[in-house]
């Protein structure tokens, strides 16, 4: 996984005001997370076209999904989730184009969900009928999930630093001597 500066910028005002009150750098991150999920539960709750009942258990089932877990982790996946839900959200309720680029803006912490955006995307040319102006829309949606590599190729030479330091080698895969592989 490849982090960016979206995470980190994110935390500044809660860092500032951290400060400013005396509380331990960890707790700003905490409250960015929360803040994150209360925004996504907001959504959730008066954005999407859902009944009450159904905005209130899909609410409660993202808040007591795995999220709820990372809360108080001082990364990047309270973040990536909750946009990955939003653009997922989106996606589904025929704002295409809003829901693809979620994902892409959380394709920047986390370089896998780029699968998730070609699947989107096949959706959306599909949904469109393969016209033009929508290979350029995803085009430039696309643009913020190729910024992690850009970077890294600019300033390292490689587009995965991860892969480059042999991290990803299939080497590190094995089923030897593991008991419930053997047939």
């Amino acid at each position: 996984m490849e982090t960016s500066w979206i995470y980190s910028a994110l935390n500044v005002p809660g860092r500032w005001f951290a400060d400013k009150i005396g509380t331990h750098p960890i707790n700003y991150f905490q409250v960015t997370n929360a803040i994150f999920i209360i925004i996504t539960c907001f959504i959730i709750l008066f954005y999407f076209p859902l009944s009450l009942l159904e905005s209130v258990i899909s609410s409660l089932i993202f808040i007591f999904s795995s999220v709820f877990w990372y809360l108080g982790w001082i990364h990047t996946e309270v973040l990536t989730v909750c946009l990955v839900a939003l653009g997922f959200g989106f996606y589904f309720n025929k704002k295409h184009f809003l829901g693809f680029f979620l994902v892409a803006i959380a394709s920047t912490q986390n370089q896998p969900l780029i699968i998730m955006l070609l699947f989107m995307g096949i959706g959306i040319i599909l949904a469109h009928h393969f016209k033009f102006n929508v290979f350029i829309k995803l085009f430039l949606l696309f643009i913020p999930a190729l910024l992690p590599s850009l970077f890294y190729y600019v300033h390292f030479g490689v587009f995965n630093l991860i892969n480059h330091s042999g991290f990803l080698s299939s080497d590190y895969i094995t089923f030897k001597d593991r008991k419930s592989t053997r047939l």
